[in-house]
């Protein structure tokens, strides 16, 4: 029987990770290229490696391949931050409705999500607010109860972060955010449904608004 090579796959978990934390933290830039043999050598492994990596980058929306220009770092246009949008309204909603009825031990993944991000944003890491950030909102709509669901809203709030991460940080109202979350996740944890998808509504308005304006900014 043909073992797996669990080391060698820690590794690309690992590199992907690292690359994640570049383009979080805006140490790679959208429509920067990626080039393989810097990347290979400063991280320390192999090509084969490195490309595995990008690959579960890709698959996440975070990369992307162009024609003459090999894999970039993935860069957004407005209709597409519109369409993410669109997205993130139905699975919020579907997240509110869940909340009258889903399990205690959701609403406590909940809470420590948001605890995890309250102490998180007030950090210098960029990086770690915007996985903080992550993963509040695949539990909020963890609430739903269904892991798919879930997966999806973290693939489209990490999308998102490609505009974030090159906002300059003078724009950032991390305490107005910090209470946004607070209210979002203290109407969810006392199953106040209308409360909850007004809140949310709200929120997800005002980030689009914000998101498009950056994305046309950036050119």
């Amino acid at each position: 029987m043909k073992l797996l090579d669990i080391d060698r796959s820690t590794t690309v978990e690992k590199v992907a990770m690292a690359l994640r934390h570049a383009v979080f933290s805006g140490a790679l830039k959208p429509g920067e290229p990626l080039r393989e043999i810097s990347l290979a050598k400063q991280l320390g492994v192999a090509r084969g490696t490195l490309r595995e990596a990008i690959q579960a980058l890709m698959a996440g929306g975070l990369l992307d391949k162009v024609p003459n220009r090999g894999v970039t770092v993935r860069r957004l246009t407005a209709a597409e931050v519109e369409d993410i949008f669109r997205a993130r309204f139905m699975l919020e909603r579907e997240a509110a409705k869940a909340a009258a009825t889903c399990s205690d031990s959701a609403l406590e993944a909940l809470a420590r999500a948001f605890a995890a991000y309250a102490v998180q944003a007030t950090a210098d890491d960029p990086a770690g607010i915007a996985a903080a950030h992550i993963e509040f909102h695949t539990a909020l709509v963890g609430l739903a109860g269904s892991h798919r669901l879930a997966e999806l809203e973290r693939t489209l709030v990490g999308e998102l972060q490609l505009v974030i991460a090159s906002v300059d940080s003078n724009l950032d109202d991390r305490p107005g955010e910090i209470e946004r979350h607070r209210t979002i996740c203290g109407h969810a944890c006392a199953r106040r449904v209308d409360e909850l998808t007004r809140c949310l509504e709200n929120d997800l308005l005002r980030a689009q608004s914000f998101t498009i304006q950056q994305t046309e900014a950036q050119g």
